[in-house]
């Protein structure tokens, strides 16, 4: 089972230590887009979660924060 959890990119940003005006200039868009993705104002589009999960070498899973879950 998957439990879908709040997208992870400030935990990942903080990780990487880059700033939002760095992140927003490396994959191509603004702070404030890169702040409304944090703050879950808007939606990642999927082709940003690709461009995150490359620079971030992570999962797309992993930017958006699911979670294996155990049955119960």
């Amino acid at each position: 089972m998957v439990q879908i959890c709040r997208n992870n990119l400030r935990q990942l940003r903080e990780q990487a230590d880059i700033s939002q005006e760095k992140l927003a200039r490396v994959i191509d868009v603004s702070k404030n887009t890169i702040m409304n993705w944090e703050s879950h104002s808007n939606d990642i589009p999927a082709t940003k979660l690709v461009t995150l999960a490359e620079f971030f070498e992570c999962s797309i899973d992993d930017v958006m924060g699911y979670r294996t879950k155990e049955p119960v």
